[in-house]
Formats: C-alpha cells, structure tokens, sequence
C-alpha cells in the first residue's frame, strides 16, 4: 500500500489458486487481490486488515500506479460529496459513522505524493 499499511493475505485449502500464486510469488511483487477482507483490533488498540483470496494477480507497477492514481482521486471526489450538506444522506452518513473526513484527505494525498517521490527517484 503507498501509505505503508500492511494487509494480511492467507490463502487455505479451499482457495487452491491463491494459495498456489502466494506460493510462488517473489517479493517484492505488485497484486491485485480479490476476496474477503476482516479487521480485527490487536490488544494495543491497532486496527489490521486481513484478506482471504479468491484471487492472486501479478500487476505491473504502471498498472498498480495507474490504480493509486485513480482511487486518490475518487477519494477526494466523494469527499467533496461527504463535505457538503446537500443531501439527507450526507448528513446521516456522517452522523452515523462519526469520521474524520481529513484522515482520508490526508491518506490521498500522501499516496500521490508518494508516487511523485517515487517517479523523481527513478528518474
């Protein structure tokens, strides 16, 4: 992830193709994942991510950027939705889930910026 969240990926007998592809996959390596995502909170208070796959896809890193790219920008979009009043489900939204819109702001940004660093590197 650009922000540098780790997502837990297992794959068991009953997910054969994933767990194959984790198998031989050679990190570092760009994926596409598909599944069934859980949180659970550690006895420290963290939130963690786990997947389990239904399937495994190596990507390219101008595909996984492309990605990044577009979902930043998604992100900002709905936010600007999330920011406004116009609508009854805005407001209920946020009443509901009571978050910190900035948080994310700031997460898309980060991943942008990211990619910048990263393209200056490399150049």
């Amino acid at each position: 992830d650009p922000n540098g969240d780790t997502y837990f990926t297992y794959a068991g007998q009953y997910q054969p193709d994933a767990a194959s592809m984790l198998r031989e996959l050679e990190p570092p390596a760009y994926v596409a994942v598909v599944g069934k995502p859980r949180t659970f909170e550690t006895d420290e208070g963290e939130v963690n991510v786990s997947i389990r796959p239904e399937s495994i896809t190596t990507v390219d890193e101008a595909t996984r950027d492309r990605w990044v790219v577009e979902t930043a920008e998604r992100t900002v979009e709905r936010l600007q939705a999330y920011d406004d009043d116009a609508t009854e489900y805005v407001r209920m939204a946020r009443e509901h889930y009571d978050s910190d819109a900035e948080r994310y702001r700031q997460a898309a940004v980060e991943a942008l910026e990211g990619l910048e660093a990263q393209a200056t590197a490399d150049a």
